[in-house]
Parts: C-alpha cells; structure tokens; sequence
C-alpha cells in the first residue's frame, strides 16, 4: 500500500509554493507589475487613509478595505483576490502543477489557528479540484474588477431580461417593545422604474431582516425568469452570495460553520424558493450610499416607511 505523499507550501518546504517566493506579474488597472504572491496580498490592504509599504505593515493585521488596481474594493474580498493571485501563478507554470499533482496532502507549518486565507489550501485545490472551482468561487470579485480575460476566465453567460435592482432595510428601536422596521427596493428594466417600501412592527425585528425582506420582495414582482443583479448596502446579504456562506448554510441542513441554527433561516429559505422556482439568476454586488445614488433613494424610503409604523 502507498503512504500518502506530502508537499509541504511553505519558506521551509518547497519555495516555488511559498507566497513569500511565488511571483506574480499581473496587468491591471493599468498598472504592469511584477511581486511575488505575498507583497500582491498584504501590500492591496488599506487601514482606513493608511497605506502600507511594507509587506510587515499589514501583515496579520485586518484591513478595512482594499486597493487593487488603484480601485477600491470591500475587505471581505481579500481571500478571492488571494485565490485569484494563485490562479494566476500556476496558470503560469503548469510544470509546477504537474510537480504538485503527485501529492495527496498539502501542508503549510506556518498555518496559523485562526488563518482563513492558506497557501497550501488554495494549491490542493486548484491541483485536485481544478482552476475553475477556484473561478466559480472569485465570480464576485472577477466581474466587479474586469479581470475575466486578466485570469483567463469565462464570464458566465445568460439570454434572460436583466432588472437592475437596489434595496435597504431600515429598523427603530432594536430590542424594544415599540421596534418596527421598513423596507424599500427600485426595479429598473430597459426604461420602466418601480419602486415599493412598506413599515413593519413584530418582536424581534432587526435591520437584517428589513435588508433581507426587501430582497424578498423583489421576487414578487417578478413574472418571467430574470437576471438581477441586486445592488445593496447590507454586507449581511452580499456576503451570503459573494462568500458562498448560503450555500454552505443550506449544503449544511441550515447550521453555521459551528453547528449553531442559521438566523432568519425562514427568510433565507424563502428567498431561495423564490429564486429556484422563478428560475432566476441573482448577482447581489455591495454599494453604499456615497458610490450609488439609488442606495440613497432605497434607504430614505425605508426610513420613512419604518417612521409611519404606529
């Protein structure tokens, strides 16, 4: 029988998988540059005005938001783009690749116990798994910086009639006995407009579940199947589509990472009945109200909605 045979990602093992060596030269933005895989990763984190130049200045250290490509994006991209720059780097050098498919198990010593983002995790599975899983993980941050063509990927494609969507939920008095929300959405198809909003009042109410209503309310409208792409403030929300957590949620019998109940699990499972039997596709992309007027728009309606409440 054949012991299993380890390839250890790391300073210490194999260099040629160690972000610290790994070099990456990539096009983007406009900009033509050549790092290694470690320098591309901690040098796009941002700490609010604050920029690092040094690897050291970032390292371990949670950013707020990130710049690539001299464009700003969300901080929880940062483990996509990490993906994105391996795919990239074995894109480049199939020999490593075929080097690495002769191991069943990929180690990385300097892993620590909290680390999300591991080397030695992405390689398995680019090695065992295929570049397009890796793809269809990063399809977030792939549209929303061009970079299909910059990684060699193909856009998903669909002959649906596309509705640009933005909503907000709104909530008073979280925890209170009076507490009552809103919820407002703006449809667009071609040139039509229609927009809804409307007050609630129950125990418990919270501001997730006004972002997740108005959502939900959408697909009410809809009669035909329909690509959305959703536009929304709630990170709550886009983080369950962009990180694959309601996936995760519903492939795990609706229970969290850590086996604990999925909150508004009613409301999540309602939104994916409207989705499957509509045949929709949804794309949900973060805006705030600063960088989309309608943001503004949804959340005002939502204010007043939550405010005429008795």
């Amino acid at each position: 029988m054949r012991m299993p045979k380890t390839l250890e990602c790391s300073s210490s093992g194999d260099t040629r998988f160690s972000a610290y060596y790994a070099r990456v030269r990539l096009r983007i933005g406009g900009q033509d540059k050549h790092r290694t895989i470690e320098e591309w990763y901690q040098l796009s984190k941002r700490f609010g005005k604050t920029k690092p130049w040094r690897v050291q200045d970032a390292k371990g250290k949670a950013p707020t938001h990130l710049v690539i490509g001299g464009k700003r994006y969300p901080a929880h991209y940062l483990t996509q783009w990490y993906k994105l720059l391996w795919l990239k780097y074995l894109d480049d050098n199939p020999d490593l690749v075929k080097f690495a498919s002769q191991f069943d198990k990929f180690t990385d010593k300097f892993r620590g116990r909290r680390t999300t983002n591991c080397q030695a995790d992405v390689i398995q599975q680019y090695v065992q798994r295929g570049r397009q899983s890796i793809i269809d993980e990063c399809e977030y941050l792939l549209d929303l910086m061009e970079g299909w063509d910059v990684f060699m990927a193909k856009k998903p494609t669909h002959d649906l009639p596309v509705v640009m969507a933005w909503t907000d939920g709104a909530n008073k008095g979280t925890g209170k006995p009076g507490a009552r929300g809103g919820w407002a959405y703006i449809v667009q198809h071609n040139d039509v407009e229609r927009t809804k909003s409307a007050g609630m009042k129950y125990r418990g109410i919270t501001n997730n579940q006004m972002e997740l209503r108005a959502v939900i309310e959408i697909f009410k409208r809809l009669k035909v199947p329909c690509y959305i792409h959703l536009h929304t403030d709630s990170e709550y929300v886009e983080r369950a589509f962009s990180e694959g957590r309601l996936k995760r949620w519903m492939n795990n019998g609706w229970k969290t990472s850590d086996k604990a109940p999925v909150a508004n699990k009613d409301m999540w499972m309602e939104l994916v009945e409207a989705i499957r039997v509509g045949k929709h596709v949804l794309k949900v992309t973060y805006r705030d109200e600063e960088e989309d007027p309608n943001i503004k728009r949804c959340h005002d309606m939502a204010q007043a909605a939550a405010a005429k409440v008795a």
